[in-house]
């Protein structure tokens, strides 16, 4: 509510009407208090013309709803002298609260309006009573001053404009609620035979004058529209006799007269009934003469910006009744001979009207709209003659594309553009109609170069097409052979989705989806941004009838998915969802791996390059699914083909979920939760584990941001046989793109962005950890025997930044895989033992091993027992050259050192070598004298074999 601290205005009284003069302005106050006096319990009501006397428990009624105003209005903030008759019942309710009164108003005025219905002159004569009570209370707000300075013509706000919604909600005024409780009471009255509205004069010139206040609100201005509007809905006839009957009482361009033209807006005009197009013939007849008579400019204004919205009103409205009243019209002949008449005759006046230059743009306005709904002869007769003065060079401050596209749009409600409802002599001069459009704006196109009226090609082709699509097909392939600019030839090209869905069946049988593919494609391969948009939004509204080059596009627009320009991007991800979408059999499993294949981005550093990626992907998903629950039919896409483009897409996610980069962790577990859908689950084969748990519920399981890589292990030993194939693919698809990146590093390790080498060695644990030594069929042997090639040549020749890294991901190995590792490095290097052994790499693989392999427990038996020779080998080697480790580099010594200690702390090991060396303390003495040769500086321990494992193994 309103805050009563605000400073007092000054009263702004309401203006008089204009039938009165000033002089008598203080007599009409004193009436109007005696009126109001007087109306409470006494005043006789009006019904179907007999006098009734008011019951007292009605006057009763209508005093409460004025109290509860009264109180109300104190309540919040208003100022004013209250009626001492209501004293007593206002300071009752003023001892509750304002939201209380508030909803006792709005019982009150529900029982006001069922009262209205035996006492209609009655209760509207108190509205009106306290309307000239409060509004100059009201005008005292700050609302009613705000609202002044903010006041607008009446008609400046376009049709279908909303006042400012702070203003709609500011307006709590009493004057608002008096308005509204006089439309409820005309609704609930309007069409009672027994009631004459019209003949209430005194409710009609309030409802003028409110319409005129410059003061009033929006929402108030509103009400009283509403008002008037149920008025005309169920007495049109006697309100147009008592509007024109004022009229004349006004000489033509008086103030008042010309708002008098403006209010007629709110006339409910139109063909419904018999009734109805007599009184819109009768308007149309006094119009007409008016027209004749007239020479004033401004008059000449309102009145074509009155015809156009009456006509709007009548044969392009919203409303479905109202547009299947003006179609039922148009069968008619003789009843509607009448209207064709005044119809023609303001033709004829607006078209003279035209030559002036002050009134040119309002009358092709009005002639567009009154020559698309004209009968054929009159469009014939003078639509020639209309178009080529709206094309004319001097006509061009007149906005020649707005006005043409609204011709164009009324056109479309001429029974001609029914082919079945139309004659061949309609349908032909519709179609010079059209041509006459064709060339006039043809060359006005090519040479455009404005931006604000390239948006109007687009409309004036869409507008063509509708109407004609043959027209509007040539039309768009004329301005895309000419030298236009590339914007305009976008524009045209915006058509043809439009087109192609609102006359799809003629679209598709006059095969113009097949024959503008030739025209199109050649803007695939230009790449202006404009023009390239704009031709993938053709696809797949348009198709090639060789699906080979139908697979060609697709990919093309696949790649331009993932294009800088936004436009270009997005344009291309909608046509990609939309052949999924158009032919599920075709493209659903083929476009979901190509947007599979785009993710191929794991090295990249353009976060918004990959972010596009991922983003193509969910709007796959999503719209697939979406499409799913809506019932579309996607029984051609074969489940197996799907199965495995799933699996695939899981893979790649699990690839993602390896990514340093937290972004894109989340990014693959939000694919997961969308290849999650219940709906896609329907596109699986009957065989299917559908039991299993999804991937997106088993990483929401782990904790952690980097949940997967961290629980790698428990993921594999639970899931590896449900999640086989998507594991396996994950693993051949990084393998050689990891080994790829890293060959063109060493060249230049120095350029590398650390982030990628930490990249690298994530996806390197990742390689590492899903082998296994099981040869079960789980992991190809022959994609073992490549990584374990890439780990050698890791070792062998790649820089030691590269060591420890390949080290600690070597520790997610399989044990079986590690130990094949090995003996697989001995027998591929082909050097002799005494080379082998002393390789820096060879000597930190096997350190590494032995520190993270059971041998007892881990190996299988064939696996033992090659470990053990090998290791024997190594033992052996080294007491006979002990003079060449010795001199071996500090690191390699201490690797050396860590496979002995390690190699007889193993009781398996032990027992192998003793019986060789067939005595223990004599292997106890060796292994001493070795440990002596390579760290000659070290004291020397007692001999005895307990003695010299404890030594060892410090």
């Amino acid at each position: 509510p309103p805050q009563s601290t605000r400073p007092p205005a000054r009263p702004l009284h309401r203006c008089e009407s204009w039938s009165k003069k000033k002089k008598n302005k203080k007599n009409k106050k004193k009436k109007s208090s005696t009126r109001r006096n007087s109306s409470r319990g006494s005043t006789p009501s009006t019904k179907g013309g007999a006098m009734a006397a008011v019951p007292q428990h009605v006057a009763d009624v209508v005093d409460k709803l004025e109290a509860t105003l009264y109180a109300y209005h104190l309540q919040t903030g208003g100022k004013g002298d209250v009626p001492i008759s209501l004293k007593d019942k206002i300071s009752n309710l003023r001892s509750i609260s304002y939201v209380k009164v508030q909803r006792i108003r709005a019982v009150l005025q529900t029982v006001v309006v069922v009262t209205s219905k035996a006492y209609f002159s009655y209760i509207v004569s108190r509205l009106l009573a306290w309307d000239e009570a409060f509004f100059p209370l009201c005008s005292r707000s700050a609302l009613a001053i705000a609202a002044q300075k903010k006041s607008k013509s009446l008609f400046s706000q376009k049709k279908g404009e909303e006042a400012d919604e702070e203003e709609l909600e500011e307006d709590t005024s009493t004057s608002l609620f008096i308005l509204d409780t006089l439309r409820l009471v005309l609704e609930a009255n309007a069409f009672d035979p027994n009631v004459s509205i019209v003949s209430n004069e005194p409710m009609l010139e309030f409802l003028f004058e409110k319409l005129r206040q410059p003061t009033i609100t929006p929402q108030q201005r509103y009400q009283a529209s509403l008002c008037l509007s149920m008025v005309s809905k169920a007495q049109l006839g006697e309100l147009c006799a008592w509007y024109i009957g004022r009229m004349r009482n006004f000489k033509q361009g008086d103030r008042e007269y010309v708002f008098f033209l403006q209010t007629v807006r709110h006339f409910n005009f139109g063909v419904g009934s018999i009734p109805q197009l007599n009184s819109t013939l009768v308007y149309l007849s006094y119009i007409a003469q008016v027209m004749e008579a007239t020479a004033k400019s401004e008059l000449k204004l309102e009145i074509c910006m009155l015809l156009k919205h009456i006509f709007v009103e009548m044969v392009a409205s919203d409303d479905p009744v109202r547009q299947r009243e003006w179609s039922d019209f148009q069968a008619l002949a003789d009843e509607g001979e009448q209207f064709w008449l005044r119809f023609h005759e303001i033709i004829k006046v607006v078209l003279k009207w035209s030559k002036g230059s002050k009134q040119r743009l309002p009358c092709y306005c009005t002639l567009a709209i009154m020559l698309g709904v004209a009968p054929c002869d009159l469009r014939t007769k003078y639509g020639k003659e209309f178009l080529q003065a709206v094309q004319d060079e001097k006509a061009m401050e007149c906005e020649p594309w707005e006005i043409m596209r609204e011709y164009l749009h009324f056109l479309q409600l001429s029974p001609a553009v029914d082919s079945e409802a139309s004659s061949a002599e309609d349908r032909q001069s519709l179609r010079t109609q059209l041509e006459i459009c064709v060339e006039s704006f043809l060359p006005l196109c090519t040479s455009l170069e404005d931006e604000e009226d390239f948006g109007m090609v687009l409309d004036l082709t869409i507008e063509l097409g509708l109407l004609d699509l043959s027209v509007g097909i040539q039309f768009i392939k004329t301005l895309l052979g000419s030298k236009c600019v590339a914007e305009v030839k976008a524009e045209v090209m915006g058509a043809i989705p439009t087109l192609a869905v609102r006359k799809y069946e003629q679209f598709v049988q006059d095969k113009y989806n097949t024959s503008l593919v030739e025209t199109i494609s050649p803007f695939l391969e230009d790449l202006h941004p404009s023009t390239l948009a704009a031709a993938i939004r053709c696809f797949p509204h348009i198709e090639n009838a060789e699906h080979s080059k139908t697979e060609h596009i697709v990919d093309q627009i696949s790649r331009f998915s993932l294009k800088a320009e936004k436009e270009v991007s997005r344009s291309a991800a909608n046509a990609l969802r939309d052949y999924a979408l158009v032919d599920p059999g075709t493209f659903v499993t083929y476009i979901l791996s190509a947007a599979c294949s785009q993710l191929n981005l794991f090295f990249y550093t353009d976060v918004n390059f990959i972010q596009k990626a991922f983003s193509n992907l969910s709007i796959l998903l999503e719209s697939i699914g979406q499409a799913l629950g809506l019932g579309f039919d996607f029984s051609t896409v074969d489940p197996k083909e799907f199965s495995a483009v799933r699996s695939k897409i899981e893979g790649i996610c699990m690839l993602w979920m390896c990514h340093s980069n937290l972004v894109f962790r989340e990014e693959a577990v939000r694919i997961l939760r969308l290849l999650n859908a219940d709906t896609l689950a329907t596109l699986l084969t009957d065989d299917y584990d559908r039991d299993k748990p999804s991937l997106w519920s088993i990483f929401s399981k782990y904790e952690g941001s980097d949940a997967f890589l961290d629980n790698i292990f428990v993921f594999l030993k639970e899931h590896r046989s449900q999640y086989h194939f998507a594991i396996t693919w994950a693993w051949l698809h990084i393998f050689p793109l990891a080994s790829k990146k890293l060959n063109f590093w060493v060249s230049d390790l120095s350029s590398v962005p650390e982030h990628l080498l930490v990249l690298w060695k994530r996806y390197f644990r990742f390689l590492c950890a899903v082998p296994t030594g099981q040869q079960d069929g789980s992991f190809p042997e022959n994609s073992k025997k490549e990584l374990f090639s890439e780990i050698r040549m890791i070792l062998r020749e790649h820089p030691a930044e590269f060591h420890e890294a390949t080290m600690t991901a070597l520790s997610n190995l399989d044990p079986e895989c590690y130990a094949c590792l090995i003996l697989r490095t001995y027998e591929q290097d082909q050097l002799n033992p005494e080379d082998y052994f002393t390789q820096p790499y060879i000597l930190a693989l096997l350190s590494h091993w032995v520190g993270h392999v059971n041998v007892e427990r881990e190996l299988s038996d064939a696996s033992k027992s090659e470990v053990r020779k090998l290791i024997m080998s190594i033992l052996s080697l080294s007491l006979n050259l002990s003079d060449r480790f010795a001199k071996l580099p500090a690191i390699c010594r201490r690797d050396f050192l860590n496979i002995v200690s390690h190699s007889i702390m193993v009781p398996s090991m032990r027992e192998a070598l003793t019986t060789v060396e067939a005595d223990t303390n004599e292997l106890a003495n060796h292994v001493m004298q070795l440990v002596l040769n390579l760290a000659p500086n070290a004291p020397v321990p007692p001999t005895g074999r307990g003695h010299a494992l404890k030594h060892s193994s410090a």
